[in-house]
């Protein structure tokens, strides 16, 4: 489900995890301690489900509207056809596409990894970048 036509009221638990990138638990613990003001249950009983709409979800900030999408999942072995040697060893096609698969969600972790040290940056007095290189180059002292 994109972020451009969600349900009418929302998006489920399981989906807004999907979208914000975090886990279903996240979701909960935001919506269990009121950090989504306009979540409202829709139906009644056993079939009664959570909907969150997208602007709490922009506001407790666990979704960015201008932040670049995530990578597409990386294929497993059952998603892709069975391009195997007459040995049974994956093609090289196969393997090749594996690789381009990681090797974009290597990308898309490094950018993220990025724009979260920027954001701590802007909110930390010390720049985080400075930290982590202080911390790596530093001798540890013997405890």
């Amino acid at each position: 489900m994109s972020a451009s036509a969600p349900h009418p009221v929302g998006y489920t638990p399981a989906e807004a995890a999907a979208l914000c990138g975090v886990s279903i638990d996240t979701v909960r613990r935001y919506r269990k301690a009121g950090r989504f003001p306009r979540c409202v249950r829709v139906g009644d009983g056993a079939n009664a489900a959570w909907r969150i709409p997208l602007e709490d979800l922009v506001a407790a900030g666990l979704y960015d509207p201008g932040a670049p999408a995530g990578p597409t999942p990386a294929a497993t072995a059952a998603d892709l056809p069975a391009e195997r040697h007459s040995n049974g060893a994956p093609s090289a096609n196969t393997t090749d596409r594996h690789i381009a698969d990681a090797e974009e969600q290597v990308r898309w972790l490094r950018d993220q990894n990025a724009r979260l040290l920027d954001l701590i940056d802007r909110l930390t007095a010390e720049p985080a970048r400075a930290t982590v290189a202080r911390l790596t180059t530093e001798p540890r002292s013997a405890a």
